[in-house]
């Protein structure tokens, strides 16, 4: 685990990123504010734009805001460390999310583009929550 977080911390050192980190171990900055009032929360409906980048710059994933992904909070639709950092935003912020990986998809990965025990960046804006 403290390796993992020294890669992260490492990580976001190297790009001069000042992040708030949460009892879970996600590491989160908010680098737009927008003109949301509330934090999502359980039982919400929200609409996200994000692209999901492993932590040696590949690009795993990318949801525009013309096809955006919408997921009602608290119902494990998404990656823990994904719901939480939306957790933490409001309508209108933009984020950068460094998500461990036991809170990405841990020991598995996705079968797809992401790998076994991977550390994600991802980069989202929250549109709306309703």
């Amino acid at each position: 685990m403290q390796d993992e977080a020294n890669e992260i911390d490492a990580f976001a050192a190297r790009r001069s990123w000042e992040m708030t980190i949460t009892g879970t171990g996600l590491r989160y900055q908010i680098y737009k504010q927008g003109e949301g009032k509330e934090h999502p929360k359980k039982g919400d409906f929200v609409t996200i734009a994000y692209k999901t980048f492993l932590l040696n710059g590949t690009l795993c994933y990318t949801v525009d805001k013309s096809k955006p992904e919408i997921f009602e909070m608290g119902k494990a639709n998404v990656t823990r460390g994904l719901e939480e950092g939306v957790m933490n935003m409001k309508a209108g912020d933009k984020v950068r999310l460094l998500v461990p990986k036991h809170l990405a998809y841990g020991l598995l990965g996705d079968d797809k583009k992401i790998p076994a025990n991977s550390i994600l960046f991802y980069d989202v804006e929250l549109l709306s929550v309703k």
